[in-house]
């Protein structure tokens, strides 16, 4: 049996430019397995999609953090005032970069910023550091440490909040052409909009290669393409899976998208078991346009 499920109303709620998309069909998960497998429901399907786009789409964030990340960066956005307030605070301010190649020694950015607009209020907390594993040598070889860097979003008229938290190394290696990523135990703690919570626990490898060779800089990312391979658990409630991941058509990540998830083609492929072994597929397609998903489970 296959179910495809297009962007609508829920999906339509995603944290635009936060990367976080609240899964919104209830917390009923699966059917009795029938043969080993899996029968995932719509409210599953929906809530693998949202969490595992999001993890991928955040994989951009950590290279920019001496901007403001996962908010979007869209025309007129970055001057206005409430988004240059929430520039974080450099520990070292200026980093000392022993082999000038932009990547820091190490340097530790923490976020302490509120946003109110009208209809709704961002927050970010937590701290990203930055470290050069290659000090004598320049490239843009360059570690992560995710700890405890919390975005959320809530809606001022309903109160309704969704928000992210995460933690854990993320590796990078390459040149301004091409990127090999790596993650090993990262975690990512999620709130719906229904109150519900769930994590993601990953160990990634992906490869990002520019549109245009030689255009990778240290704290950016251009467009380019992106695949991913490996593994991770996903817990909501009671119930926990394990996924394996791949990119049978690398994702496109698009650097001028004002909507997340920041990918305008690709397809992401779940192999989805149960603690019982019971195995089912979930691909999630991305595009035409930034932002637009189409899930497809059998």
């Amino acid at each position: 049996m296959s179910t495809k499920l297009t962007k609508g109303l829920c999906l339509a709620s995603a944290l635009a430019g936060l990367g976080i998309l609240g899964a919104c069909r209830g917390d009923q998960v699966t059917s009795p397995p029938i043969g080993g497998k899996l029968q995932l429901s719509a409210a599953a399907s929906d809530s693998i999609q949202a969490v595992v786009s999001s993890d991928a789409d955040a994989m951009a964030d950590g290279d920019n953090p001496n901007a403001v990340p996962g908010f979007s960066m869209a025309p007129g956005i970055g001057d206005r005032p409430e988004i240059q307030a929430c520039r974080p605070i450099r520990s070292p301010n200026p980093p000392v970069d022993s082999d000038n190649d932009q990547v820091p020694d190490e340097v530790l950015y923490t976020y302490n910023c509120i946003i109110s607009r009208p209809l709704e209020t961002l927050t970010t907390t937590g701290t990203i550091e930055v470290l050069d594993p290659t000090p004598a040598a320049a490239d843009l070889s360059a570690r992560h440490v995710f700890t405890d860097f919390f975005r959320s979003r809530t809606l001022i008229v309903s109160g309704k909040t969704w928000s992210v938290k995460r933690n854990g190394t993320r590796e990078r290696t390459g040149d301004a052409s091409a990127l090999d990523f790596s993650e090993h135990g990262f975690r990512s703690d999620f709130v719906f909009e229904n109150g519900a919570t769930g994590s993601h626990v990953k160990t990634w490898a992906s490869h990002f290669a520019a549109d245009v060779p030689g255009s990778i800089q240290y704290d950016s990312l251009p467009s380019g393409a992106r695949t991913i391979t490996g593994s991770s658990q996903w817990t909501r409630g009671s119930n926990t899976w394990s996924f394996t991941a791949s990119t049978p058509t690398a994702l496109h990540y698009n650097a001028d998208c004002s909507t997340a998830p920041r990918f305008d083609a690709g397809v992401l492929a779940l192999v989805v078991t149960d603690r019982n072994g019971n195995v089912a597929n979930v691909t999630v397609t991305y595009g035409p346009a930034c932002g637009q998903v189409s899930v497809t489970r059998s």
